[in-house]
């Protein structure tokens, strides 16, 4: 008896090893937790490439969040894998821009082919974009186009001349801003989206002049540079501008959309 105790502990401990290491498929609630919790203990052992993975099921189980994304980000970071740890923090940010956690790891492990030479407007820009929604946008938009129908009315039963001039320029104005307002919404929309920018997955991936293994190379690209796509694939090949504002062309294999 004394020898049965022992021998069930050796039985038990491959089936307990494999309860942690292998947490399951995601199908509901608490699988998702089940699977989440052993990501972070795998993070915490120092498994980051296993956490990777089940943070990516926990992702593709259904429970996308901000949050996740960027724990993956991470995980991927410590893993060695920075291409895939800027496409997921990039994906963090597409569902939630003002995330600062996602922003703040990924200023850190950017490459310096990410770093736009930007004026002092741009910056503005962004940030004025960063921290508004398209609904706000769309709306003011609106408002716009109502006050300048308001200003159409009042010019067509105005009797006077110079009153009818000024509600004329205010329904200029309010057209000209509504249409820029509408055309901020839209940039954000986009910008929120993202549908159009893409990861460099493959370290040292080559730009190219056209899109051709044999035309002249431009750059050297390395893991986790942002690109923007520009035209569909051709040939293998996908036309892509730079964060400096060059183009070229870039093997369709070397890249992921985020």
């Amino acid at each position: 008896m004394r020898y049965l105790l022992p021998i069930l502990v050796l039985l038990l401990l491959p089936l307990q090893a494999r309860g942690i290491d292998d947490p399951g498929q995601v199908s509901d609630i608490e699988s998702a937790n089940s699977v989440l919790e052993a990501a972070h203990l795998s993070f915490e052992r120092g498994d980051y490439s296993r956490s990777l993975q089940w943070y990516l099921r926990v992702i593709e189980g259904g429970y996308e969040t901000p949050s996740l994304w960027t724990n993956a980000g991470t995980a991927a970071w410590r893993a060695g894998r920075s291409g895939e740890s800027v496409l997921y923090y990039k994906r963090a940010l597409k569902l939630d821009p003002t995330y600062n956690r996602a922003l703040q790891s990924l200023n850190f492990v950017s490459p310096e082919t990410n770093i736009a030479v930007e004026s002092f407007t741009d910056e503005m820009m962004m940030a004025l974009l960063r921290y508004s929604t398209p609904g706000q946008w769309f709306l003011g938009a609106q408002m716009l186009f109502l006050l300048g129908c308001l200003a159409l009315a009042k010019a067509l039963a105005s009797t006077q001349r110079e009153t009818r001039g000024h509600w004329v320029a205010v329904l200029a104005w309010s057209f000209v801003f509504a249409i820029g307002t509408g055309f901020l919404g839209w940039l954000n929309h986009s910008a929120r989206i993202g549908g159009n920018e893409a990861v460099v997955m493959v370290d040292g991936s080559v730009t190219r002049s056209e899109p051709s293994d044999q035309s002249t190379a431009q750059m050297e690209l390395p893991a986790g540079t942002i690109l923007e796509v520009l035209e569909a694939p051709r040939r293998g090949f996908v036309r892509v501008r730079g964060a400096d504002g060059s183009h070229g062309f870039i093997s369709s294999d070397s890249i992921t959309r985020i």
